[in-house]
C-alpha cells in the first residue's frame, strides 16, 4: 500500500514508519518538524536502506498539503497522527484546519482509507473526575462524553465528530479512529529525537542515567491504563488491514491494555527490571487517585489485535532504550 502519513516525524510517527517499511509498504512522511526533526526519518531510511519521502509541511496552509496530494498519485490510506498541543490557536488551527484540509483532499483525490488517532481523554472530564473520585471508571466507545475544557482535548472530540460528520455524507471514505490510552516504552531500533510527551518508562530511564538533569516530579495515586509503543503501531497496521472487511465505513477503537496501574506501580515495575534504584528524592508524593481503565473488547472481538506487550516489557524496553542512547552519546 501506499501509505500517507500525516506527522510521521514524532514519537508514534517515527515508530509507525518503521514497521511499514518492514512490511513493504510505500511510505510518504509529512510532518511540520515542531516536535520532531527530519534525522528521525533519515535513521530510518539508513537503518532499512530504503528510500522515505519526507516533507516540511503546514496542514493549516491548504496549498503545502495540496502540494503533497498532486504530487504522489493514488494514495491508498492516510494515517492522520499530528497533534499540536501548544497555544489555542495553533492548537485549533492545526488539529482542526489541518484535518479539513486534509480531508478534503482525501475526498478530492479519491483516497479511500482514512486513520485519525484520538486519545482517551475525550471521555475525561475533570469535575465528573472529582464527583467520583475513587471510582473505577472502565471506559468503552459508545460512552459518552462532555466538552473538555482543554484545548488539546477539545480539538479531539470536535475532529471526532466532524469525522462522523464525513462517514454520513461520503459513504466511499472507511474512516478508523483510534483512542490511544497511555502510551509508554520504546523500541531500541528507532531512535527518537524530539518530544515523547507522557513515556514515564522514557522518563524514569532517564532519571536513571541522568538524575540531576531533571526536577522534582509529583507522582498521584492515580490508577491508568498503559500501551507499549510496539502495540500501538501494530493497531495500526492491523487496521490497513481491517478496512477491508468493514460493514460500515466508520470505526472507533480503545487502544490500551486493559490493565490499571499507578505510577508507583510503574516506577517499583522499572527498579525491578532495570536493577536501578531511582533517587526517592525525585519525586513528590500524593494521594488523590482516581481510576481509569480501557475496555479493549471492540478491537479484540473486531480484528486479530490485542496487546502482547506486558508492563515489565514497557519498562525493560525503555531502559534498554536509553542504555544505547546514552553509549551512543559518548
Amino acid at each position: 500500500m501506499k501509505i500517507l502519513i500525516i506527522g510521521g516525524a514524532g514519537f508514534v510517527g517515527t515508530n509507525t514508519v518503521l514497521k511499514l517499511v518492514e512490511e513493504r509498504h510505500e511510505v510518504i512522511v509529512v510532518d511540520n518538524f515542531y516536535n520532531s526533526t527530519p534525522e528521525n526519518i533519515k535513521r530510518i531510511s539508513e537503518k532499512t536502506g530504503c528510500r522515505i519521502p519526507h516533507h516540511k509541511v503546514d496542514i493549516s496552509n491548504k496549498e503545502e498539503i495540496s502540494f503533497i496530494f498532486r504530487g504522489y498519485s493514488k494514495i491508498d490510506a492516510v494515517i492522520f497522527l499530528a497533534y499540536d498541543s501548544s497555544s489555542t490557536l495553533s492548537c485549533y488551527n492545526s488539529n482542526i484546519t489541518g484535518l479539513i484540509n486534509v480531508m478534503s483532499l482525501c475526498e478530492t483525490y479519491n483516497v479511500r482509507n482514512f486513520i485519525f488517532s484520538s486519545t482517551w481523554e475525550v471521555y475525561d472530564n475533570f469535575q465528573e473526575e472529582q464527583k467520583f473520585k475513587y471510582a473505577l471508571k472502565i471506559y468503552n466507545e459508545d460512552c459518552t462524553f462532555n466538552i473538555n475544557s482543554k484545548p488539546s482535548v477539545r480539538t479531539k472530540q470536535i475532529s471526532e465528530s466532524f469525522l462522523q460528520n464525513i462517514s454520513e455524507s461520503n459513504k466511499n471514505i472507511n474512516i478508523i479512529i483510534l483512542r490511544y490510552f497511555n502510551i509508554i516504552g520504546d523500541n531500541e531500533r528507532c531512535i527518537v529525537d524530539g518530544s515523547k510527551v507522557g513515556n514515564l518508562s522514557t522518563l524514569f530511564s532517564q532519571l536513571a542515567t541522568e538524575p540531576l538533569n531533571f526536577p522534582v516530579m509529583e507522582i498521584n495515586n492515580n490508577t491508568r491504563d498503559y500501551i507499549h509503543i510496539d502495540d500501538v503501531v501494530d493497531a495500526n497496521l492491523e487496521c490497513l488491514n481491517y478496512f477491508i472487511k468493514m460493514k460500515n465505513n466508520i470505526e472507533i477503537f480503545n487502544v490500551g491494555s486493559g490493565i490499571g496501574y499507578t505510577k508507583l506501580n510503574l516506577i517499583n515495575k522499572f527498579e525491578k527490571v532495570s536493577g536501578q534504584r531511582l533517587n526517592p528524592n525525585s519525586f513528590i508524593f500524593t494521594s488523590n487517585g482516581n481510576k481509569v481503565i480501557a475496555d479493549i473488547s471492540r478491537i479484540k472481538n473486531k480484528t486479530t489485535w490485542y496487546p502482547k506487550r506486558s508492563i515489565e516489557s514497557c519498562m525493560y524496553d525503555s531502559w534498554i532504550y536509553e542504555i544505547n542512547r546514552v553509549n551512543n552519546k559518548k
